[in-house]
């Protein structure tokens, strides 16, 4: 009967052992997690005895704080609107590796063109350009010259590399496809490497320029302070006044003008006692005609500015004077540019 007493609570004894020794290496609760798209951070608690690594498969998931008796697991906020998954690998030498997920859903889909531009001017030299956008969607972006190549296109910009323009202005036409959302075009306009108005200075006379009408366009030599070379458009008889309307062109024809705005510009110094009308004018193939006056009298020379639309290819663009019965009017220009 002792001998039986001894051999039981020997058997106990080992059994106890045996269950102290046993490997226990487990999570407490799911094996995965579903979370917003933003910023995550939860305590995951363990069952084990071992000592283990926990190895993230995405750079988005961190892990901190790590103990036999469990981890925090944190999630960067998703700015994607795709949804992503990242895989946390538990190993542990003795023991089959056990593997977390994490289920992020994405961000609600959103895209923009920073301050709300249809447009870019570019000057006419090589070079990279950026279209700034706000998205976090796939965006397609195609061009349809090939002097304007679409490069990179990521979360915060629309990359473009640029050729040297050695001809007239010109335009590349974008159209931008955001994945779920309505197509866009954006514009590129490119700076011509040669000034579209020749002899706008009127320093060889009057070549490459047409009369026509009254004659009222002359030259003068006199320049005004701050100018030191070239000759002045100016109209004959200062101050006269003609007993009858008169009206002049000064024309000069372009050829294959891209259609779209440019910017029309001149100095001017000049006044009036009884005004006529000065304006500078484009006229289309189709015979369309747009004037865009130019009438800021001022004894000193400034500059004048114009927006001008022109549909193109081929254009006539001048200076028309204006004037009633009895006008008394004097003007001087110089440096008219169209860009």
């Amino acid at each position: 009967m002792k001998n039986f007493i001894l051999f039981a609570l020997f058997a106990i004894l080992v059994s106890c052992q045996k269950e102290d020794d046993k490997v226990v290496f487990d999570l407490i609760g799911e094996n995965s997690v579903n979370i917003a798209e933003v910023a995550y951070s939860a305590y995951v608690p363990m069952n084990t005895t071992l000592a283990y690594k926990a190895k993230p498969s995405e750079e988005w998931v961190k892990i901190l704080d790590k103990k036999t008796l469990g981890f925090v697991v944190e999630a960067e906020r998703n700015f994607s609107s795709i949804e992503r998954k990242a895989e946390v690998e538990l190993s542990a030498e003795g023991a089959e590796p056990i593997i977390y997920t994490i289920n992020q859903k994405g961000s609600p889909a959103f895209f923009d063109i920073k301050y709300d531009l249809t447009e870019m001017k570019v000057g006419a030299e090589a070079g990279t350009a950026k279209i700034l956008i706000e998205t976090n969607v796939a965006v397609v972006v195609e061009s349809d010259q090939e002097w304007c190549f679409v490069g990179e296109v990521d979360y915060e910009a629309i990359n473009l590399q640029l050729e040297e323009n050695k001809g007239l202005r010109r335009i590349s036409n974008l159209t931008i496809k955001p994945e779920g959302f309505e197509v866009q075009e954006f514009s590129v306009i490119q700076a011509g490497g040669a000034l579209i108005i020749k002899n706008g200075n009127f320093v060889n006379d009057f070549e490459h320029w047409t009369k026509s009408g009254d004659d009222l366009f002359t030259l003068s030599s006199w320049l005004p302070e701050g100018f030191s070379e070239g000759q002045n458009l100016t109209n004959p008889g200062e101050w006269w006044a003609y007993p009858n309307p008169l009206e002049a062109r000064l024309s000069q024809q372009l050829s294959g003008m891209p259609a779209g705005e440019y910017e029309f510009s001149v100095y001017r110094a000049g006044g009036s006692g009884k005004p006529g009308e000065l304006y500078f004018f484009v006229l289309e193939e189709d015979g369309t005609e747009k004037l865009y006056r130019i009438d800021d009298w001022d004894d000193k020379y400034h500059k004048i500015t114009r927006k001008v639309e022109i549909t193109g290819p081929n254009v006539t663009v001048g200076l028309l004077d204006k004037r009633p019965a009895g006008a008394e009017v004097w003007y001087a220009l110089y440096n008219l540019k169209l860009e």
